[in-house]
């Protein structure tokens, strides 16, 4: 019996294109990256013991976007958002920004 050599080849070809298919692929930053645009929220508690060590929480003291302070006990700092996004998501091209009000903070990679 002889089997035609090109549909050997193509059967091979096909079982490697499945097996490095982006399908069966784990997540990686670099997926994120090629994603592009939104990436997600900030967490401003997180970011104010990042910033400042254990102890301080996120206190609004309005309603725009830069009225979030980080409070310990009477003392109060500002909240750095574009390092609460590098912070959190790991990619040290994600940027803040603020579309509206206090709660709309969000992290964005170009």
């Amino acid at each position: 019996m002889f089997v035609n050599p090109s549909i050997i080849l193509t059967t091979i070809v096909g079982c490697l294109a499945l097996a490095s298919s982006p399908v069966m692929a784990s997540p990686t930053p670099s997926s994120v990256l090629a994603a592009r645009g939104w990436i997600g929220g900030v967490d401003v508690d997180k970011a104010c013991n990042i910033e400042n060590g254990n102890g301080w929480s996120a206190v609004r003291v309005g309603s725009s976007c830069y009225d979030w302070k980080c409070q310990r006990g009477s003392e109060r700092r500002d909240v750095n958002m574009a390092a609460a996004c590098v912070a959190q998501y790991g990619l040290t091209l994600a940027y803040a920004g603020c579309k509206g009000g206090i709660y709309d903070w969000a992290c964005y990679i170009d």
